[in-house]
């Protein structure tokens, strides 16, 4: 009888993905979709009044990683 050899897909873990770590300033800013888009997200924001608001990023392992990999930060101001 022949031997068969089994071949498992290796664990693969999720990719890493930037999200918003911090609330934005709502008065300044809001939020109207986040998309991944091919490799990439892509956050849509409308601009809610005149101001200066922060928007910080954390690269992270999923949705409930609390753990951020890398992180980024932009200023933003509406005149």
């Amino acid at each position: 009888m022949p031997s068969s050899r089994w071949r498992f897909p290796a664990r693969t873990r999720r990719p890493p993905v930037w999200r918003v770590a911090r609330r934005v300033d709502a008065r300044v800013l809001k939020q109207l979709s986040e998309a991944d888009v091919g490799s990439s997200v892509v956050l849509v924001f409308r601009a809610a009044g005149k101001g200066k608001t922060t928007i910080r990023l954390g690269l992270t392992r999923g949705d409930s990683s609390g753990k951020a990999l890398r992180s980024a930060t932009y200023q933003v101001q509406v005149r």
